[in-house]
């Protein structure tokens, strides 16, 4: 009689063909198709993304000078300084930028600084100079234009801005600064402003930067965000749906309670797994399109979307703390949502059952981006053991030398227990409420069922 009960609840018979129907069944439902593509072409965005919406690009290049739909037909240049910045100076930051090609690249003519005021007064509607001058902090550079020019100041602007920061490249360089060293100065002073001991000495670990390690940790745990809201938002709804088709009597013919759970889980990490892997393939091949098609310096590129740059840097060891922890985490947050589903009996009992699901994921989401940054040794050494807030912290506490290997391992065996204890709790619910309708989704109704023998 045990051995019969025993098969009953955890025998996985018929694993195989629910997972293989549900896979099936998830490619054939729009929205989830629609959710993949998005997702994919996101990802390919976010690169180019945050290049142009950071300071980015080659260090050597002035600020590019758009003047397509200026009135600027003719430039005059006056230099009355040592450094040697002329006609074919401001030619080339003119081809480089962009302008009317019908019209054509501006007229730029050298005038000598003694011919600076006559040239002024006969400024006509479309003409400009551009005056570089000695002054008291270093040199002036600024856009003469006449009294009644029909060039717009923002255009003068724009092209003042562009010749100040190609004059500067060019004075450095003169002045015998290598292009490595030009570089250097250009990328400034980096202030972090106060750290305290514990993010001092973690850096000193880690030998990365505390923006390096808070971009890998915010990235993994919005991962696990993300795996947690899509796949249980499917899982309790698909259940759910069975249930009241009578779908599920039929099933139960010829699958086992715990078979059909699970057949549904581990679609879902397929599913989900395909995602994180497209999504990670078209990111990198963006970072790549750019770098060798488009020619962009990524010197400064800090990476964007799914990039595991704080686990790979580890070598094998970091890619096995990273699926590791992928797993445990889905895992976790997954048999939650079969224990809650098996209860589910109306659409109303879905929202509820997805409601405790996203109170448990936000508490562990908000409360990880919390500790990651917080500097309290015991808070963060409490996160990093107790679920659900170590599947979103342990395995980069360990990264950024927060805590020590043997943590990171006893966290792992407390989210396998975790684990366990749901699939025998998942077990027993699914015996008592697959074919039964209950009034609500409670903690009582789950007790109740532990209880039953």
């Amino acid at each position: 009689m045990n051995n019969n009960q025993r098969e009953n609840i955890y025998s996985l018979k018929g694993l195989k063909s629910v997972f293989s129907f549900t896979l099936k069944q998830t490619f054939k439902n729009k929205g989830y198709v629609f959710s993949f593509v998005l997702f994919v072409l996101i990802m390919a965005a976010m690169g180019p993304i945050n290049y142009f919406s950071t300071e980015q690009g080659e260090s050597l290049v002035a600020d590019k000078l758009d003047i397509t739909d200026s009135n600027i037909e003719k430039i005059y240049i006056s230099n009355d300084t040592d450094v040697k910045y002329d006609k074919e100076d401001v030619d080339a930051t003119i081809l480089k930028g962009s302008f009317d090609k019908e019209k054509g690249a501006p007229e730029v003519v050298d005038i000598k600084s003694s011919d600076l005021k006559s040239s002024i007064d006969s400024l006509d509607k479309n003409s400009c100079i551009v005056s570089i001058e000695k002054s008291e902090k270093g040199f002036t550079l600024k856009g003469i234009i006449g009294k009644e020019s029909d060039i717009k100041p923002s255009d003068m602007d724009n092209l003042t801005s562009s010749l100040t920061s190609e004059f500067e490249n060019t004075r450095l360089k003169q002045a015998g600064i290598s292009e490595d060293d030009l570089k250097l100065i250009q990328k400034g002073i980096d202030k972090n402003g106060v750290i305290t001991e514990t993010s001092y000495n973690s850096r000193n670990k880690t030998g990365k930067t505390e923006k390096e390690t808070s971009t890998g940790t915010n990235g993994y745990i919005m991962v696990i965000f993300f795996v947690s809201i899509m796949s249980c938002s499917y899982i309790i709804s698909s259940l759910t749906e069975e249930k009241q088709s009578k779908l599920v009597e039929s099933l139960l013919v010829s699958v086992r309670p715990m078979a059909l759970v699970m057949g549904k889980i581990l679609a879902m990490l397929c599913y989900v797994g395909m995602i994180l892997g497209c999504g990670l393939l078209v990111s990198k091949l963006t970072v790549l399109f750019m770098k060798e098609v488009l020619n962009l310096n990524m010197d400064n590129y800090n990476g964007v979307g799914l990039d595991f740059k704080i686990f790979t840097e580890e070598g094998f060891i970091g890619v096995v703390i990273l699926i590791t922890s992928l797993l445990l985490a889905y895992i976790f947050f997954a048999m939650i949502c079969g224990v809650l589903g098996s209860m589910c009996s109306k659409t109303e009992d879905t929202q509820t059952a997805l409601g405790y699901v996203m109170i448990v994921v936000m508490i562990g989401y908000f409360a990880s981006f919390y500790l990651s940054n917080s500097d309290s040794v015991s808070l963060t050494h409490v996160g990093a053991l107790v679920p659900p807030l170590s599947c979103f912290l342990a395995p980069t506490m360990y990264l950024c030398k927060k805590i020590e290997l043997w943590e990171l391992l006893i966290s792992f065996a407390i989210q396998f227990t975790a684990i366990a204890l749901l699939i025998r709790v998942c077990a027993k619910t699914y015996k008592t409420f697959l074919l039964k309708n209950i009034d609500k989704v409670s903690l009582n109704e789950i007790v109740k069922a532990l209880k039953n023998k």
